[in-house]
């Protein structure tokens, strides 16, 4: 299942806890990816140092 960020905070006023489980998950994978090399290089062009 895919939440949009506009359906995530239509959720926000009725249902916090799914909420804040949905954007807590969000910002879990966002770390994960950020510290994956692989990932930064191909997002990041021009700054590989090696």
């Amino acid at each position: 299942m895919t939440i949009k960020k506009h359906e995530l905070l239509q959720i926000a006023p009725n249902d916090k806890e799914t909420y804040i489980t949905y954007k807590n998950k969000v910002c879990d994978l966002l770390n994960v990816w950020l510290k994956d090399e692989t990932w930064s290089r191909q997002a990041r062009p021009g700054e590989d140092t090696q």
